[in-house]
């Protein structure tokens, strides 16, 4: 045994021969080599392993080391990258491995885990040193409106406690989701001495810690844990990052960050780097990829989540849990706890939701696992709440024809049951309480009845009405009402409307130039007129006054033989029709049109060819 002691900072080689005593010396060892490196890194110096993206950041080296190369290192296994030189005009001193604009590993992408011990090798083969720290992040937990927590842990590589203040908690925003009302940045800290939050572990001699952030806008709180605001906009959740400011925090030369967020991913960074992973690792899947929840006032059913193991080594699960705005709303019901999952098994999660509040109500189901490639395996889960109180009023109904329905003509005797597409529409009643709508109808002041088809979540439906005869006309009057389940909201009720027939042979009409009347038993009254000549015309004079605010439709046969007319209500600007369709289409609404109440109302057809 020999100790070589003092020995300097660098790559030193050794060989040994043996000899007797009249010096007759044996053939010379082959060499062996030793790395004395500075671990830590020196001032100025900063290594920085990214575990969660299997790449290796080092800054402030010179180009007189040119080039460098990188090292991981673990019991039975060294992988080393591709030599990398420190860029002339780069007053950073920035190189990187496995990242854009860096090199790429030799070989194998080794899958960055803690316990593995990472150097960067200057050209004459002086190093410097870090490792890889246990140090973890979870996903963000709201505790009220303004507040929330992130636990994590924070092992040296020895497995001892981390000291508490080699410890930090970062949320870093994505860019999409603007700027923190906090301080106008996309960075928040907690720190044993505070900063934007406390961190502190949870107990003496507990690896586990927790970060606690107080005083964020509802707006921050939605940037940092993700969701959906009430106007609809959709945030992406912020990273959540474990911080290990290095064995001397103040000299700043070694620094990691275990990151967790849906746009960390690990393996080789491509394209530049397509240096295959390291196998066997595990891996996971978590499917499917959101969990909604249908309305309920009180408990609903579970539902069901999968997570897999579809790598080819063990997986660690540290912990399943419920992150995001409203954790408390949902309980994981089968399947929480640590476990270690063999490579290809299966994990089911049940999850059910009881909603502490009217409205959305968002969360995340969340997996911690040492899984490669997989940093954030989370799902969304949304579901509404609904209270036992009625919903507040919705709007007034309003009835109307719409252009490019169709009529169904009744023939022979009974076409006063010809049906007309009527739309009825209303302002929805603005409240996260309402899970329908009742739309009921009364038929020439007939007592109320539910409408053929109900709206359901809709604001408007299509009904084909009965529309009479002019010796017999129907009239309608709408009401509808808001429902939250079975809990309804007031009746808000429309004025009467009526179908009034004006067919062709009407004396309200007028025609202009040639027309020819011909009998069609697939039309209203059993004839239409047509005519080929430009500039001929048809008028509806306005004899009879709109008593109550309606519609006006012109019922029409569209056809290949069909052209374009121009059609204008009380001389006001002609708007141009095409009545080309390929195929013959008895009975259409080519032309409608909203019309107030109080007026007479004429309407003029002109034939354009």
């Amino acid at each position: 045994t020999f100790t070589d002691a003092a020995v300097a900072v660098g790559t030193h080689s050794y060989q040994v021969d043996a000899y007797d005593s009249p010096f007759n010396h044996s053939n010379t060892s082959a060499a062996v080599t030793a790395v004395i490196a500075n671990s830590p890194p020196p001032r100025g110096h900063l290594l920085s392993p990214f575990p969660s993206r299997d790449y290796i950041s080092a800054r402030g080296y010179s180009v007189v080391g040119n080039p460098y190369h990188f090292e991981l290192i673990r019991p039975g296994a060294t992988f080393v990258s591709d030599t990398i030189s420190v860029r002339a005009n780069d007053p950073t001193g920035l190189i990187e491995v496995n990242h854009p604009g860096g090199t790429c590993w030799l070989g194998i992408t080794p899958d960055v885990v803690p316990g593995d011990i990472v150097r960067i090798v200057d050209r004459n083969g002086i190093a410097d040193q870090t490792y890889v720290a246990n140090v973890y992040a979870g996903r963000p937990i709201a505790t009220g409106p303004n507040s929330f927590v992130v636990h994590g842990t924070a092992l040296t590589v020895t497995g001892a406690v981390m000291p508490i203040g080699q410890v930090g908690h970062l949320m870093v925003l994505d860019q999409l989701s603007g700027l923190l009302d906090r301080n106008n940045g996309r960075t928040i800290r907690a720190g044993s001495a505070g900063i934007d939050g406390v961190l502190a572990y949870d107990a003496p001699g507990s690896p586990n810690w927790t970060a606690t952030y107080t005083g964020l806008s509802s707006t921050d709180m939605l940037r940092i844990m993700g969701g959906t605001d009430p106007a609809g906009k959709v945030y992406v959740p912020a990273e959540s990052q474990g911080e290990w400011a290095g064995r001397v925090p103040i000299a700043a030369s070694e620094i990691q960050f275990m990151e967790m967020g849906p746009l960390v991913v690990g393996g080789p960074a491509g394209p530049a780097c397509t240096t295959p992973l390291q196998i066997p690792v595990p891996a996971a899947t978590l499917l499917p990829g959101l969990l909604t929840f249908p309305a309920t006032t009180t408990v609903s059913g579970a539902l069901s989540a999968e997570l897999r193991n579809v790598g080819g080594a063990p997986m660690v699960v540290r912990n399943v849990y419920i992150s995001g705005m409203n954790p408390t709303d949902y309980t994981i019901t089968a399947g929480a706890g640590p476990r270690t999952m063999a490579a290809g098994a299966r994990l089911t999660i049940s999850v059910a939701f009881a909603p502490k509040a009217l409205g959305l109500r968002q969360a995340f189901l969340s997996v911690d696992c040492n899984a490669a490639n997989t940093q954030d395996l989370s799902i969304p889960l949304s579901g509404v709440g609904i209270g036992a109180q009625a919903p507040p009023a919705a709007g007034t109904p309003v009835a109307s024809f719409s252009a490019g329905t169709q009529l169904n003509v009744a023939a022979g005797g009974a076409i006063a049951n010809s049906l007309m597409p009527v739309r009825v529409n209303w302002a929805p009643a603005v409240s996260p309480l309402v899970t329908s709508y009742q739309l009921q109808m009364s038929v020439n002041s007939a007592p109320w009845v539910d409408t053929p088809n109900q709206p359901g979540a809709a604001t408007s439906i299509v009904l084909g009405l009965p529309m009479g005869i002019a010796a017999a006309p129907k009239t309608y009057q709408f009401r509808v009402r808001a429902m939250n389940i079975t809990v309804p909201g007031p009746w808000t009720i429309a004025s009467r409307v009526g179908f009034t027939m004006v067919d062709n042979q009407n004396t309200s009409i007028s025609y202009s130039g040639t027309w020819a009347l011909a009998a069609d038993l697939g039309a209203y009254g059993g004839s239409t007129r047509s005519s080929s000549a430009a500039k001929t015309a048809t008028t509806l004079i306005g004899k009879n006054r709109f008593l109550i605010p309606g519609s006006i439709a012109w019922v029409a046969t569209m056809g290949p033989d069909r052209g374009l007319v121009s059609v204008s209500v009380d001389k006001g600007a002609p708007v141009t029709v095409d009545l080309y369709s390929p195929t013959v289409q008895k009975a259409m609404v080519p032309f409608a049109v909203n019309v107030g109440a109080g007026a007479a109302h004429t309407i003029t057809i002109n034939v354009l060819g």
